[in-house]
């Protein structure tokens, strides 16, 4: 879903799920986080693109990942599972939720 909105090939997997991806067996206690902390390669190449469309807006590809998958978004409803609002700092080695 991420991939597909953001024209992406990559989407990286972070935090308490990414283990997740190497470990499909792991612990129930793992395997019942409903959220899933995740950003496309070109996040920051998409926020450029989106500011040129539309110079007055200040885009941010969380709050538009967040809009469409975060918590009370349907697909929360429908699958019990979200993307986590997170700002991701992609120079650093940091990241909080906002």
């Amino acid at each position: 879903m991420i991939a597909r909105l953001f024209k992406t090939d990559k989407v990286f997997i972070i935090g308490s799920q990414s283990i997740l991806l190497s470990w499909p067996d792991a612990p129930v206690v793992l395997r019942t986080s409903g959220e899933i902390d995740a950003y496309p390669e070109n996040e920051k190449i998409w926020e450029i693109q989106q500011k040129e469309l539309d110079p007055e807006d200040d885009p941010e590809a969380s709050e538009e990942i967040n809009a469409l998958y975060g918590e009370g978004s349907r697909l929360h409803r429908e699958h019990v599972f979200y993307q986590a609002n997170r700002r991701v700092d992609l120079h650093g080695d940091t990241w909080a939720a906002e």
